[in-house]
């Protein structure tokens, strides 16, 4: 049913671009995340309740979470998924691969040995400032049970956990890297040395420089910033909701293959490699992160000729921007002067294959978002056995961005306050009934010209 499929995709995505929010969505470069995940790079108050006395002001940025979407690289899928690559690192590796021309080629292979080192030791620093936030929110999950006065902050906890000292130890491997691959560049010379240089001295965190973020560990993370802010459109969202505004977003169409002639292909779609358009649709699964399309079931066949209704309260287009560290000029100035001795060497830049082929562009935000399917009494009710079947795990309309269960903190499945059938048997709707925006896709941004 790969028409089917493309189909309703095609009418999801030009339904977003009927919006006001979705001005410019392409079928053929928008990633759905698949599954629900919390916009949360930016601190809010979606309880209403009152914060505790030592919480962060709402709307101070969460330097772990904007990094999350902000610096990982979207892997080259139909659906969004984060690769496992970040930008700043794929970015400042381009940089020290890069060979001076004019310049001494016996010491250009001295340098280029120095910035191998530099690379391991970055990849090392941002491998282990990772699993530094994963480990605590493995143990922030754990302690949330005990009595608050017993548990431990985060300061607390990454002084006795001994992060502290691996990552001072990251930290000063790298400067030390840095510093001998400096010595050995400024020997090589050569025109090119002044501007090269310039933007591998760019790209070294720094207070002073203004190009990083500080975490809630003390270490610098690569600078980004989200506009506009998060917190200032939620609050003003949730305003709209309490004045019982329509909903920002609110399509319907029949989930068939209607006009598969005219079909728009997603560039990141290999019908060869076996990826289809099903990733985009719904389906059960057990995971909880960002998608929840690995190991999902495909359900397609089963809301085939359907009408499907989409709404979202509010939704807003978030564009990332990379801090003072990156210079786009580089990329397009210099792409032609990999050294052969360099870590890069003979690897592809661009395209589906390249070690920099996108960054995340821009971030899809809704509010409230909700699924109807309406068919024949029948149909909705094998549908509806269906997915009460895969609740225990989840149930997500994959690209139509829902799920039962968003994160695995909240335990069991919210199946029955979360998914309706209506009186006459006839549909069945799917509500987030969280406060919590949640993140509906990806707009990519595709770095360099592609090879022909």
């Amino acid at each position: 049913m790969a028409n089917q499929s493309q189909a309703m995709w095609q009418k999801f995505v030009q339904g977003l671009n009927a919006s006001s929010a979705g001005k410019g969505l392409d079928p053929a470069t928008f990633m759905a995340v698949s599954g629900l995940s919390n916009a949360d790079w930016e601190v809010m108050n979606v309880t209403g309740l009152p914060a505790s006395a030592n919480a962060p002001a709402v709307g101070t940025v969460v330097v772990a979470a904007l990094e999350k979407w902000a610096n990982t690289m979207p892997a080259w899928a139909p659906a969004y998924a984060p690769s496992a690559l970040n930008f700043y690192d794929q970015y400042q590796a381009f940089l020290y691969a890069l060979q001076l021309k004019g310049g001494n080629a016996a010491l250009q292979q001295i340098a280029d040995g120095y910035a191998v080192n530099v690379g391991k030791a970055q990849r090392t620093l941002s491998a282990d400032s990772t699993k530094l936030y994963s480990d605590w929110g493995t143990f922030n999950t754990a302690q949330s049970s005990a009595p608050v006065e017993v548990q431990k902050t985060f300061q607390q906890w990454y002084s006795d956990s001994g992060w502290a000292e691996t990552l001072d130890a990251d930290q000063s491997q790298l400067a030390a890297q840095i510093t001998k691959f400096n010595q050995a560049l400024a020997a090589v010379g050569g025109p090119d040395y002044k501007t090269i240089s310039g933007a591998q001295a760019a790209v070294a965190l720094s207070n002073s420089a203004g190009n990083g973020l500080k975490g809630l560990d003390g270490n610098l993370y690569p600078a980004y910033s989200i506009t506009s802010g998060l917190n200032d459109w939620y609050v003003s969202a949730l305003q709209t909701l309490s004045d019982g505004a329509s909903p920002a977003i609110d399509m319907t169409f029949t989930l068939d293959d209607s006009n598969s002639t005219s079909l728009e292909t997603s560039k990141y779609l290999d019908i060869s490699g076996g990826a289809s358009y099903s990733a985009f649709l719904w389906g059960g699964s057990a995971s909880a992160s960002y998608s929840q399309s690995e190991g999902a079931q495909d359900y397609t066949s089963l809301v085939e000729g359907m009408t499907m209704t989409y709404t979202a309260q509010a939704a807003q287009l978030f564009t990332i921007t990379p801090g003072p560290w990156f210079k786009s000029s580089m990329l397009s100035d210099f792409c032609d002067q990999i050294s052969p001795n360099s870590a890069l060497a003979n690897k592809p830049l661009f395209g589906k294959d390249g070690v920099l082929n996108q960054r995340a562009g821009q971030i899809l935000v809704v509010l409230k978002p909700s699924v109807t399917l309406t068919s024949s009494k029948a149909s909705i009710e094998k549908l509806y056995t269906q997915m009460q079947q895969n609740s225990s795990s989840s149930v997500s309309v994959g690209g139509f961005c829902w799920s039962a269960q968003a994160n695995h903190a909240q335990g069991a499945s919210k199946f029955t306050s979360d998914v309706t059938m209506s009186a006459d048997g006839t549909s069945v709707t799917i509500t987030d009934n969280t406060n919590s925006p949640k993140v509906l896709g990806i707009v990519p941004i595709s770095l360099g010209t592609p090879a022909a």
